[in-house]
């Protein structure tokens, strides 16, 4: 899903952690692919939250 489908349903942007998949492929996933969609690399993390109130 992305990033506009969570805006849709409420979510906004909490955080934003500069180069935390570059941490999490090299120490737990390796799996995570270097390039994502578009070409685009896979560097950074997005933290979503949603109110539940």
């Amino acid at each position: 899903m992305s990033r506009t489908s969570y805006q849709r349903r409420g979510f906004r942007l909490a955080a934003l952690h500069r180069d935390a998949v570059t941490g999490s492929r090299d120490r737990l996933k390796p799996e995570i692919p270097p390039i994502g969609d578009h070409g685009i690399p896979i560097r950074d993390e997005i933290e979503l939250e949603k109110s539940l109130r």
